[in-house]
């Protein structure tokens, strides 16, 4: 598998997650406050690791959005402007797992989906500009 095989896997695995977190939102009744933030968190980090892959940075295995968003601004300065959505969605990798570790409103699910649709698209955007220039 090539490189940028890979980077469509990490990708189209943020997308499930992202629509995951749309649906858990949205389409039940009650929402799914807290799972729709744990797939929000996981769409993010996905598309950083998929960006690394993209720039073949080993990246370490961590849930840690703000450490992986610092790698990316390594390799390019415009992921500053994502560093605290990454702050704000990394605690939805673990304590939303467990019962009474995080309470969730309503909008804190809401915001939570809009940063992570924020930072997917960016991603997306980057990989998409830049393997077409390639092409």
């Amino acid at each position: 598998m090539n490189d940028m095989e890979w980077v469509a896997k990490w990708l189209s695995k943020a997308q499930g997650d992202l629509t995951a977190a749309q649906r858990l939102l949205n389409d039940f009744h009650p929402p799914q406050l807290d799972i729709s933030c744990y797939h929000s968190q996981q769409c993010a980090e996905k598309a950083l690791k998929g960006y690394l892959t993209f720039k073949n940075h080993n990246f370490p295995f961590i849930h840690d959005l703000e450490q992986l968003c610092l790698l990316c601004i390594n390799y390019d300065n415009s992921f500053n402007k994502l560093l605290n959505n990454c702050v704000d969605l990394t605690p939805y990798a673990t304590q939303t797992r467990y019962p009474d570790e995080i309470e969730i409103e309503d909008q804190d699910a809401k915001n939570a989906l809009i940063k992570a649709e924020r930072i997917f698209a960016f991603v997306d955007d980057i990989i998409s500009d830049i393997d077409n220039h390639k092409s």
